[in-house]
């Protein structure tokens, strides 16, 4: 055992992991052979074989009080539901006992860190401190990240510059140094109002989607068009305190054309956005409205109509850079014009449905996979339709971090549910969209974004098939 302790204390843990084995097949009744067994499994992170022996030196003879904290800490390494209920037994005892109470007050808050109580955890580690000030750097920095994963960024980046003035050369110190520097962006990301403006130009080959087959619609000419988009939105994101969440947005886009299409095709939309919600923890839940009132030039400027979309939500992250959301509602679309027929009227009730995955790859690399479902109930019964959507997209940077590429695709595949009233079958629509752009953060707060997209639609009405290329630039 003593050649084993000894392995130990040179850091050569794995040559004191075979000394040390020996020595508790030797004398399976040592509690200092496993416990030092157990601390050279700790130094190489073999986290449950460290577990096994160290629980066996709490409770050989003589007990080792030093391997109370050793235990605690390798549970809450692992940190899985059941080993975080043990450690809270064993801190029991500790306090029991009064074994260091100052360390095992420290690792109480850990444990509930862990487990999500951010904010209760702070009590613990202000405790610690107070019992032992020589953990007043360690205490402090545990305090500031409760605080930031309680999203209270201004507390947590006064905590870090105390981390920091206690020993400006410590490692802790540089650790704290680089998370204030990651909290100032974030709280220059997170003030309550943000403001997005931009103005892009572009060029549309099918405004008006004029059919493929011309011989079907004779009559449409100049589909084609430049293009002119403005776009603004609003952002109220109040930092409200954990668990509560709370954003909403106001956006206004206007598409504006060159030629004669403009007197039918310009547009105008207002939209309004609101989320309200709960975090858990590893999961939010949240109730979401949705309101867009659009105006179109026809030739003068009208309502087109008003959609209202409203649901629940739930986001789960998992891993940290796995992010899931599914949300289920329902839309009510009116329009103000009257349709040529009956049978095309628009106005509907739909339920919609939709789930996403969003994937961080990287700290700079993202994936987005989303599936969307609908079912619109018109008014008009020619437009009875049942939708299921596919996208991906997918964005990286390239060359130097400011340029990023983001490429994209859609499948839509919308079955109409009644027979048309002019062909006499049901309508079936697949529609595929592909696209590819380029961005770059030339200044702070300012980016040139240059896109390309096409579009194909396929119908067993050839009326309704058509391509269209969109180019722009902003």
């Amino acid at each position: 055992m003593e050649e084993g302790i000894a392995l130990y204390k040179a850091e050569k843990y794995n040559e004191a992991v075979q000394s040390l084995k020996k020595a508790r097949q030797k004398d399976p009744a040592s509690s200092s052979a496993a416990f030092f067994l157990g601390l050279s499994y700790k130094q190489l992170s073999d986290y449950p074989a460290a577990k096994m022996h160290l629980r066996d030196a709490v409770s050989l003879s003589p007990k080792i009080k030093e391997a109370l904290v050793e235990l605690i800490d390798v549970l809450y390494q692992i940190g899985e539901k059941e080993d975080l209920a043990e450690a809270k037994k064993w801190i029991a005892v500790a306090k029991e006992n009064d074994i260091f109470p100052a360390k095992i007050t420290f690792l109480e808050g850990l444990v509930h860190q862990k487990e999500g109580d951010h904010l209760g955890s702070i009590e613990y580690f202000e405790k610690a401190k107070s019992l032992d000030p020589s953990m007043r750097q360690a205490a402090d920095l545990q305090i500031a990240i409760g605080y930031v994963n309680a999203r209270d960024l201004k507390k947590a980046r006064d905590r870090f510059e105390a981390v920091v003035s206690y020993n400006p050369q410590s490692d802790m110190a540089e650790f704290a140094r680089r998370y204030q520097e990651s909290i100032d962006r974030q709280i220059d990301l997170e003030r309550p109002l943000h403001i997005t403006v931009s103005v892009s130009g572009g060029y549309d080959t099918n405004v008006v989607l004029k059919p493929l087959e011309t011989e079907v619609a004779p009559d449409i000419t100049n589909e084609d068009s430049f293009f002119k988009n403005v776009n603004a939105r609003l952002d109220y994101l109040p930092a409200l305190p954990f668990p509560w969440i709370f954003n909403s947005s106001y956006s206004f886009s206007g598409t504006f054309y060159d030629t004669q299409v403009r007197r039918t095709h310009d547009s105008i939309s207002n939209n309004l956005y609101g989320l309200a919600g709960y975090n858990f923890g590893s999961y939010s839940l949240n109730g979401i409205v949705n309101y867009t009132y659009m105006l179109r030039r026809n030739p003068d400027w009208e309502t087109l109509g008003h959609f209202l979309g409203l649901g629940p939500s739930v986001r789960m992250s998992w891993r940290q850079n796995h992010l899931f959301e599914l949300f289920g509602g329902v839309l009510f679309k009116e329009y103000e014009e009257d349709p040529l027929i009956p049978e095309e009227d628009n106005d509907a009730q739909a339920f919609n449905t939709y789930l996403n995955w969003l994937w961080g790859i990287t700290d700079r690399t993202f994936l987005s996979l989303r599936y969307d479902f609908a079912a619109e109930d018109t008014d008009g019964d020619n437009l009875d339709n049942d939708t299921h959507r596919f996208s991906a997209n997918v964005s990286f940077p390239v060359w130097i971090d400011p340029l990023r590429i983001q490429i994209g695709a859609q499948a839509a595949m919308q079955d109409y549910n009644n027979n048309h009233s002019a062909f006499g079958v049901k309508r079936s629509d697949d529609t595929y969209l592909g696209f590819a752009g380029i961005s770059w953060a030339f200044y702070k707060g300012f980016t040139l974004l240059s896109n390309y997209s096409y579009t194909k639609a396929d119908s067993n009405l050839p009326i309704y098939e058509y391509d269209r290329h969109i180019v722009s630039l902003g």
